[in-house]
C-alpha cells in the first residue's frame, strides 16, 4: 500500500476503533489500498463470527459511529452486521440500544442505506421489547424504509 495514504488509512482506523484494531490489520504487504481494507474487515469479521469480544466492540463501534470516510463502508457493515446476527446473544443491551438507534435514524432516511438490511436481520434477534415500540413510531420516507419498519414490527 501507497505509505502516504496507507498511514491516513491506518491512523482513522486506529483513532476510529482503537488500537486493538492493529490486531486485525494483514501480516503481509498488501499495495493497493481497496484490498488492504478488505483483509482488515475481512480479519475482523471473522473474529466476530467466533464471537471475540473485542471484535464485537469494534463492529459495534463501526455500525454505530457510520463512519463516511470508509471506503466500501456499506459492504464492511453489511459484513459485520450478518457475523454479529451469529452471536446477537452477546450483544450487550446497552450496544443492542446502540443499533437499534443506527437503524432508526437511517430508517428516516430518504435514502435507506444497503446495510439497513443486516441491521434489520440483526435486530430482529434481540427482545422485541427493546426494539418494537421504537421502531413502530419512525415515519418511513421511501418503500424499502417501510419495508424494513414492517419487517420488524410484525
Amino acid at each position: 500500500m501507497p505509505e502516504m495514504q496507507g498511514f491516513r488509512i491506518k491512523e482513522r482506523l486506529q483513532d476510529q476503533l482503537g488500537p486493538h484494531v492493529m490486531s486485525y490489520f494483514p501480516n503481509h504487504p498488501i499495495e493497493h489500498e481497496a484490498l488492504w481494507i478488505g483483509a482488515v474487515f475481512e480479519n475482523l469479521r471473522l473474529a466476530v463470527a467466533r464471537g471475540d469480544p473485542d471484535a464485537l466492540d469494534m463492529a459495534i463501534e463501526l455500525i454505530d459511529q457510520d463512519p463516511m470516510w470508509l471506503p466500501f463502508g456499506k459492504l464492511i457493515k453489511s459484513d459485520l452486521a450478518r457475523a454479529l446476527r451469529k452471536n446477537a446473544g452477546q450483544v450487550l443491551p446497552v450496544d443492542r440500544a446502540r443499533i437499534i438507534a443506527t437503524f432508526v435514524r437511517l430508517l428516516k432516511e430518504a435514502y435507506t442505506p444497503r446495510e439497513l438490511e443486516d441491521y434489520a436481520k440483526l435486530i430482529k434477534k434481540f427482545p422485541k421489547a427493546e426494539y418494537s415500540g421504537l421502531v413502530a413510531s419512525v415515519k418511513p420516507l421511501c418503500d424499502k424504509a417501510r419495508t424494513m419498519q414492517e419487517y420488524l414490527i410484525s
